[in-house]
C-alpha cells in the first residue's frame, strides 16, 4: 500500500468510526473547558489581584470579594464537569473500540479460509486488541492536549494584545525557540531509548532461547556454552545501560538549563518592559506564567506525536483487514432449509493463489444420498483440498459443483453448512465444559441429544470417569484431553447436529486399536443413514464404504469397493499388504 493510500485509509476509518461520536465529542470537549477554566483564568487572576493589592482604589475589597466568588465557582465547577467530561469520554474510546471490534469480528467471520491460512493468529489478535487499545488513546490524550494547548494560546495571545501587543515579539521568539531545544534534546534522548531497548530485547530473546533450549543444552552438555553465549549479551545490556544512564543526566539537565534560560530571558524582557510603563507588576506575572504554560503545552503537544504516529500505523493495520477483499459472498443467495446429499463434481480443477500447478485437476464423479465414499492417496494428492471444495470453503478454479442439482455457487454457504457434520485434523475446543463444547452453536441441542451423541463416539466411556461428567470444564483452567479423547469428542460435536451429509478427515487417526474397533461400529450405523465422505489413512475405517476412491496428484487414478481394490495393483491394495504384515 502507498503512503498516500495508507494515510488516505488511515483517516478513513478516523472518520468512519469517531465520526458516529461527534455529539460526545462536542460535550466533551465543552465539559473540557468548564474543567480546566481556573488554569486559563488563573494567571490574570493572580495578576490583577497583584495590581489590586498595590492600588489605592476605594472599591478593592469589593473587587476582591468578586474575585474570590469567582474562584469559588470555578473551583465548584471542577469536579462535576471533569466527571461529565470523563463520562463522554469513556463513551467515545469505549465505544470506538466495540464498533471496531465489532467489525472486526464480523469480517473474520465472513472472510474466507484461505484468507486465515495466509494469517498469523497472532497477528490477527493484534488488530483485535492492541491496535485498538493504540486508537483509544486518541481521545484520551491527543485531542484534549491539542484543545487545551490551542486554547492556551488563544487565551496568551488575546490577553497580551488586550494589555501590550509589544510582548508578543518574545513569545513569537522565545517561545519556538524553547520548544525547538528542548524537542531537540528529547529526539536525541528518545534515540539513545531505543538503542538501549533494542540492546536489551536481544538479552531477552537470548534468555528466552536459553530456557527453551534447556532439555536439549543438557543433552548435549553445552551448558558452559549457554552461559558464554548469554554471558555476552548481558554485558553489553550493563554497558549500554551505563551510557544510557550517563546520556539521561545529559540531556534532563541540558533541558532543564535550556528552558530556565529561555523563561529567564523573557522574564528579563517582561521586567524591563514594566521598568518602561508599559506593563504592570501583575502583567509580569501573568505573562511568565502564560509562557511556561504554553511552552510546556507545546512541548506535550509535540510528545503525542509517537502516540499519533502510533494510531496512524493501527488505524492502516485495521483498514487493511476491514478492506480485505478475499470475503465469501453469501448475501442475497439461495438459503438451503435442507439438504439431500446428492454432490456431482463436473470437471472441478483448482489452484491456490500464487500456485503454478492446480491441487486437483478435472475431477468428476458424482456421490449419492446415504452414500460413504472414501478418498485415499499418498501425502498431498488433494484429500483434504477436496473435502474444502465440498463444504464451500474454496472455489473451483474452473468446472463446478452441485449440491442436489443445484449449483453451490448459487447458496449461501452458511445455510447448507449448518446440515454438515464436520470432523477436521485440527481439533479445537473453547474454553467451557464438554456438554457446551459438543452442543456448541446447537441451541436446540437436549441432554439427551449430547448423551447419546456422546454414547456413539465411545466418549462416554472417559466422560463417565471425570469429577463432574459433560460439565467438566476444558482449556487452560480445566482438563487435558488426550488426542484420542479430543477425535471422539469432536465426532460427538458432528453427530449432535444431526448432519445429512458427515466429512471426516482423518477423524480416528489417534485412536488406538482397541478404541477404534468399539467406535467403528457406531460410526457404520451413523455412516448408513447419511452422506458420509471419509478421507482416512487407517484402511480399517475406510475398508466398509460403498466406494473408494484414490487420488494422486489431484486426479482419480482408480475407485471401487474395499474387495474390488485388492485384486489390482494400486495405492490402496499397496497399503493393504503392507497393513497386513
Amino acid at each position: 500500500m502507498s503512503e498516500s493510500r495508507a494515510a488516505h485509509s488511515a483517516r478513513d476509518l478516523f472518520v468512519r468510526f469517531y465520526g458516529e461520536f461527534r455529539k460526545e465529542l462536542f460535550l466533551m470537549h465543552a465539559f473540557f473547558i468548564i474543567q480546566h477554566s481556573y488554569v486559563w483564568a488563573s494567571p490574570i487572576i493572580i495578576a490583577n489581584l497583584i495590581d489590586l493589592a498595590g492600588s489605592g482604589r476605594e472599591d478593592r475589597y469589593e473587587i476582591l470579594i468578586y474575585y474570590a466568588i469567582l474562584i469559588f465557582i470555578m473551583l465548584a465547577l471542577n469536579i462535576p464537569s471533569s466527571l461529565t467530561r470523563v463520562y463522554y469520554q469513556s463513551r467515545i474510546t469505549r465505544g470506538v473500540s466495540k464498533n471496531i471490534r465489532l467489525q472486526i469480528t464480523r469480517q473474520l467471520q465472513q472472510l474466507s479460509l484461505l484468507f486465515h491460512d495466509r494469517q498469523h493468529m497472532g497477528r490477527l489478535q493484534s488488530k483485535a486488541l492492541r491496535d485498538i487499545e493504540v486508537l483509544e488513546q486518541i481521545p484520551r490524550q491527543v485531542l484534549s492536549l491539542a484543545f487545551s494547548t490551542i486554547l492556551n494560546i488563544l487565551v496568551a495571545a488575546i490577553t497580551i494584545l488586550i494589555k501590550a501587543p509589544a510582548a508578543l515579539i518574545f513569545f513569537v521568539v522565545l517561545v519556538p525557540m524553547s520548544v525547538a531545544l528542548r524537542r531537540y534534546f528529547n529526539k536525541q534522548l528518545m534515540l539513545r531509548t531505543r538503542h538501549y531497548r533494542e540492546t536489551f530485547e536481544d538479552m531477552s530473546t537470548s534468555f528466552s532461547d536459553m530456557i527453551n533450549m534447556i532439555p536439549v543444552t543438557r543433552a548435549h552438555g553445552l551448558e558452559r556454552f549457554e552461559i558464554e553465549r548469554v554471558s555476552g549479551k548481558l554485558v553489553q545490556v550493563f554497558e549500554k545501560g551505563q551510557k544510557f544512564d550517563f546520556w539521561v543526566e545529559v540531556f534532563s539537565a541540558s533541558n532543564w538549563v535550556t528552558f530556565t534560560l529561555t523563561q529567564g530571558l523573557f522574564l528579563i524582557g517582561s521586567t524591563w518592559f514594566a521598568m518602561g510603563g508599559h506593563i504592570t507588576v501583575g502583567d509580569v506575572v501573568l505573562f511568565n506564567t502564560f509562557f511556561a504554560t504554553i511552552s510546556g503545552s507545546i512541548l506535550a503537544l509535540l510528545s503525542t506525536i509517537p502516540i499519533i504516529s502510533q494510531a496512524t500505523e493501527s488505524a492502516i493495520s485495521i483498514s487493511e483487514l476491514l478492506s480485505a477483499p478475499d470475503q465469501e459472498d453469501n448475501d442475497g443467495k439461495r438459503i438451503v432449509s435442507g439438504i439431500a446429499g446428492d454432490f456431482s463434481l463436473q470437471n472441478v480443477s483448482f489452484a491456490y493463489p500464487g500456485s503454478p500447478e492446480p491441487v486437483i485437476r478435472n475431477l468428476s464423479f458424482n456421490i449419492r444420498r446415504g452414500e460413504s465414499i472414501a478418498f485415499i492417496g499418498p501425502s498431498g494428492c488433494g484429500k483434504t483440498t477436496l473435502l474444502s471444495l465440498l463444504l464451500g470453503f474454496v472455489r473451483p478454479t474452473s468446472g463446478r459443483i452441485l449440491l442436489d442439482g443445484v449449483d453451490m455457487q448459487e447458496l449461501d454457504l452458511r445455510s447448507y453448512r449448518q446440515h454438515v457434520g464436520v470432523v477436521t485434523q485440527n481439533i479445537l475446543f473453547f474454553s467451557g465444559s464438554i456438554f457446551d463444547n459438543v452442543a456448541y452453536g446447537n441451541k436446540e441441542a437436549s441432554a439427551v441429544d449430547v448423551a447419546q451423541a456422546l454414547q456413539l463416539s465411545c466418549a462416554d466411556e472417559f466422560i463417565e470417569e471425570l469429577p463432574d461428567g459433560d460439565q467438566t470444564r476444558l482449556g487452560e483452567d480445566g482438563v487435558r484431553l488426550s488426542g484420542g479423547q479430543s477425535q471422539r469428542l469432536a465426532i460427538a460435536r458432528a453427530l449432535v447436529r444431526d448432519p445429512r451429509v458427515l466429512i471426516l478427515d482423518e477423524a480416528t487417526s489417534a485412536l488406538d486399536i482397541d478404541t477404534e474397533r468399539m467406535l467403528q461400529d457406531g460410526l457404520n450405523k451413523i455412516i448408513a443413514e447419511r452422506t458420509a465422505i471419509i478421507v482416512a489413512h487407517r484402511l480399517s475405517t475406510i475398508r466398509q464404504c460403498d466406494r473408494i476412491i484414490i487420488l494422486e496428484n489431484g486426479a482419480i487414478v482408480a475407485e471401487g469397493t474395499h474387495e474390488e481394490l485388492l485384486k489390482a495393483p494400486n495405492f490402496y491394495s499397496n497399503a493393504h499388504r503392507i497393513y497386513a504384515k
